[in-house]
């Protein structure tokens, strides 16, 4: 089902769904990624990746995954799959609890720990590790203090009357990091 030489916007096709505003292959890579595959397997799938860079094949798949159009289809889907089971939150919270409890009784530190884990991840108060990729975006010399005089003004600091030549002398130029 690849498609050589289009974008993720474009879908490989002209015709938009009237319902959910997708091309056929949107819908193909919304389908892959609601099944579970990762958005770049996803994509992969669907589009012609042959001369792609990996990162470019990730960037792509998680442009199209930031589609307005694409997060409410799959948003759609999910809410269609949960109402479906029958299953929520609220009874996955009361079974982790349940668990919870065995675990006390039993005394076995492991397993409440565990279930105590699982109770604050389903409740969003606990996330697993989350891979982030920033890219830092050099700053000129009076933004930089610019800044640091609003977040010490925030702290309750007042900032010294030299805060550029403190800053100026301990600014590593760009190229020459550790």
């Amino acid at each position: 089902m690849a498609v050589r030489g289009r974008k993720p916007g474009d879908g490989g096709a002209s015709r938009r769904d009237p319902v959910t505003g997708l091309t056929r292959h949107q819908q193909v890579f919304v389908d892959k990624c609601v099944e579970g595959l990762p958005y770049t397997e996803a994509y992969k799938a669907v589009y012609s990746c042959a001369k792609l860079r990996p990162e470019e094949i990730q960037r792509r798949s998680w442009e199209l995954s930031r589609d307005p159009a694409v997060m409410a289809e799959m948003a759609r889907i999910r809410e269609r799959a949960r109402e479906a089971a029958g299953y929520t939150v609220a009874d996955a919270v009361h079974e982790a609890e349940l668990v919870r409890q065995m675990a006390m009784e039993d005394r076995s530190a492991a397993a409440a720990t565990g279930a105590i884990q699982l109770k604050a991840k389903l409740l969003g108060l606990m996330v697993d590790k989350i891979e982030q990729k920033t890219t830092a975006v050099p700053a000129t010399l009076p933004e930089l203090e610019s800044q640091l005089r609003d977040v010490m003004k925030q702290l309750g600091l007042e900032a010294p009357a030299d805060l550029a030549d403190i800053a100026k002398d301990n600014v590593i130029p760009i190229g020459k990091r550790a």
